[in-house]
């Protein structure tokens, strides 16, 4: 692909990539109205995206616009591929078109809400207990665990106590 092409699709790409972010952001402002902490951070992010709007066709150097990419989209790619196929699979239109497929949405839902709430729980907990044995003096160390496929923390006792 000649170079020029090649920078007006980074340069495309870039731009509908800020027009999303403002779009998200603008969404969260609602959702998070009564939390100007996050309204703080969320405007902040629209102000960069609308003067990176400006910037990015003065953008000269290729490589850049390749960097820019990658670090914006091209760690995204994959996930952006199954949105189609996310919005048309079966699965969907059996939950938005049966009683019985939302139902089992809704429980999909509240059982992924369980999980995810589960799963902060036990990073607290093992964080207070990585905290503690600091504090303690001893060993902290990460092991993986192949019978939960997952990283966890192994306290070592030292050898003087």
């Amino acid at each position: 692909m000649k170079k020029s092409i090649e920078r007006e699709y980074l340069i495309d790409l870039i731009v509908k990539n800020l027009d999303l972010n403002i779009a998200n952001c603008e969404f969260m402002k609602k959702a998070y109205r009564g939390n100007p902490q996050v309204l703080k951070v969320i405007n902040k992010s629209i102000k960069n995206s609308e003067k990176a709007l400006e910037s990015v066709n003065k953008i000269k150097h290729i490589e850049i616009l390749r960097a820019i990419y990658s670090d914006l989209i091209g760690q995204i790619s994959a996930k952006l591929m199954l949105g189609g196929s996310l919005v048309v699979s079966k699965k969907v239109y059996y939950w938005d078109n049966t009683e019985n497929g939302f139902k089992e949405f809704q429980e999909l839902c509240e059982n992924n809400i369980k999980e995810q709430e589960q799963k902060i729980k036990e990073q607290q907990e093992s964080l207070q207990a990585i905290q503690k044995a600091k504090e303690q003096g001893k060993k902290v160390q990460m092991i993986y665990d192949p019978a939960t496929k997952k990283v966890k923390p192994v306290i070592e006792e030292s050898g003087d106590a």
